[in-house]
């Protein structure tokens, strides 16, 4: 008999924000790589604007809200040919996507945040802040790789990823930073007599 393959759930909140491109490729990337991955995309109105904030009728929002839903999904369709469902509501961005998930038992939600440096990089939106702290799963904040404008990191050397790319990353490090990093390795060597004559408690203590 073969066996089944578990059910993974991938929830894509993907906005008219230039951090969808990153989210649709994250949560495709991830799909192709899970076995048994189906991604959702949720679109979310905000119902939560006061009266007269939308320039539009939301029926004429809502139409165009369902032309981006369709156009993204047959952007991840380009990188995913697993499952792929959308869905689309006008209501609270944050509240929605977290009640979404519970109700189609997401095992990961896959948010944006915004594109700003210092200290404003910190802050990753009211919706993706909100997400991340009332989620009953795991979230990933997808954004675009930036290392050189993080001013509190420095940027990578020129030297260590040359001799990453050199040895398929067996090597991580070039000679003038091989002991400034730590030692990567696979296995773990304890001391002899490690843990003898400790107590063990009960788990329900």
């Amino acid at each position: 008999m073969k066996p089944s393959i578990t059910r993974n759930v991938i929830l894509a909140a993907v906005d008219r924000t230039a951090a969808t491109e990153q989210i649709v490729h994250t949560a495709a990337s991830l799909g192709r790589m899970i076995p048994g991955s189906e991604i959702h995309l949720v679109h979310v109105i905000d119902a939560g604007q006061p009266p007269g904030a939308l320039s539009i009728p939301l029926t004429e929002t809502m139409n165009e809200a369902r032309v981006f839903l369709d156009d993204m999904k047959h952007r991840i369709a380009g990188q995913f040919t697993g499952r792929i469902l959308t869905h689309l509501a006008a209501d609270i961005p944050g509240r929605l996507i977290v009640q979404l998930a519970a109700d189609i038992e997401a095992d990961l939600v896959v948010v944006g945040s915004h594109d700003k440096g210092g200290i404003a990089r910190l802050l990753l939106g009211s919706v993706s802040q909100y997400v991340v702290n009332n989620a009953s799963c795991a979230v990933l904040v997808a954004r675009p790789k930036k290392f050189v404008e993080v001013p509190e990191i420095e940027p990578p050397c020129p030297k260590c990823r040359e001799v990453q790319k050199a040895t398929g990353g067996e090597t991580l490090w070039c000679t003038q930073h091989a002991t400034k990093h730590p030692q990567a390795r696979t296995h773990y060597e304890y001391p002899k007599g490690f843990a003898v004559g400790s107590m063990l408690f009960p788990s329900d203590a």
